[in-house]
């Protein structure tokens, strides 16, 4: 178990909102899962650029965020976000390295400076440019963000595209059937993230990084899809004493 009160150092994946349909549904299911406790996160209600978000819930976990759920009619999903120290730089350099930022950088109230964006590959995430909200405040235990790992079509554009945009260097680590590499960040070279070659025969996965001791997030309607998308996405491959 850990817990932060401050900023996280670039380039760390470092907080996962959900996007979905049914709020009360979502926030009953997290409950019983992770024992999650919900909080008004009203400020966030322009969050996303613009994004049709009615409504948003800051989750917590022993009296700490850790993570996000909002409606969102319009595309759901967990979305995971990474530290910046400057969210327009970032931004600058996403477009550079050949990505495109769906929701420019935008000031959610003194919380949080934020955009979206997809690398490309079309793996869709967020830059968080933290001012009163860090992010996650509690990680690496049961119900909290633990580890991330971006599955993508485009193997060695990602490494590219990634080293580009956060400064991220890589450690392969020996596979059966195909690449994967864990992502250190630029700080102090800790490992944060995974990184793995997909066919586009495998299962699709939707987003969202929680501990469990025996539990991965797997959208049932996610499975079996003709063409897998790029994606950050939920494992279990992750070590307790390597994200944080």
């Amino acid at each position: 178990m850990s817990t932060k009160i401050s900023n996280w150092p670039a380039g760390t994946p470092m907080w996962v909102d959900l996007g979905v349909q049914d709020l009360e549904a979502a926030k009953g299911f997290y409950a019983d899962l992770f024992g999650w406790q919900f909080l008004p996160g009203g400020q966030f209600r322009e969050f996303g650029g613009g994004t049709a978000v009615e409504d948003y819930l800051l989750a917590h976990l022993g009296g700490r965020a850790v993570a996000g759920i909002g409606l969102r009619q319009d595309r759901a999903g967990w979305t995971t976000f990474l530290a910046t120290d400057d969210a327009g730089v970032t931004a600058r350099k996403i477009e550079a390295a050949g990505g495109r930022v769906t929701a420019h950088p935008c000031d959610v109230t003194t919380s949080v400076r934020t955009a979206l964006a997809e690398d490309t590959a079309g793996a869709a995430f967020g830059v968080w440019q933290a001012g009163t909200h860090i992010g996650a405040e509690r990680v690496n235990e049961h119900g909290s963000l633990c580890w991330n790992e971006l599955r993508t079509l485009s193997y060695p554009a990602a490494r590219s595209f990634y080293a580009e945009v956060f400064g991220h260097s890589y450690q392969e680590i020996p596979a059966e059937d195909r690449p994967y590499a864990a992502i250190r960040r630029p700080h102090d070279g800790r490992e944060v993230a995974g990184l793995q070659c997909v066919s586009p025969v495998d299962p699709a996965h939707g987003t969202g990084l929680l501990g469990s001791p025996a539990t991965t997030l797997r959208p049932r309607s996610a499975w079996l899809r003709n063409v897998v998308p790029s994606c950050w996405n939920p494992s279990r491959r992750g070590r307790s004493d390597v994200r944080r």
